[in-house]
């Protein structure tokens, strides 16, 4: 057994299973916005002290990476409110002719991602 999972299991490490599901935002399906402000304190930290790049005097480092983050993070959400603007705007030729929401759904999302080149 591998020893991480092995590890995960065991009743000692069960205060590790509560810290990752207070990490997890079920309404977002992501990542809560906490966790996600301190990777970013975390990366922006890391690249000055391993000298990786040079912050200029005044610059929020941090915020910046967490505004990138936090975009990447929301995209599907955004690609999925757009969907659902786009499927509402013809909901009753939709009744009328039969057609499945969630399938459309799934369609148009998939057609958005793919035009847009995006991963999610």
């Amino acid at each position: 057994m591998n020893f991480e999972v092995h590890t995960l299991f065991r009743p000692s490490c069960h205060h590790f299973l509560k810290i990752v599901e207070a990490l997890w935002d079920d309404s977002r399906m992501g990542l809560r916005k906490e966790f996600v402000r301190l990777l970013a304190d975390k990366v922006a930290l890391d690249l000055v002290k391993q000298e990786m790049i040079e912050v200029p005097e005044g610059l929020d480092l941090a915020e910046m990476i967490y505004e990138v983050m936090d975009a990447e993070l929301n995209l599907e959400d955004r690609i999925n409110e757009e969907v659902r603007v786009m499927l509402n705007q013809y909901q009753d030729q939709m009744r009328m002719s039969g057609a499945s929401y969630q399938e459309m759904f799934k369609l148009l999302k998939a057609k958005l991602v793919k035009e847009r080149k995006v991963v999610l």
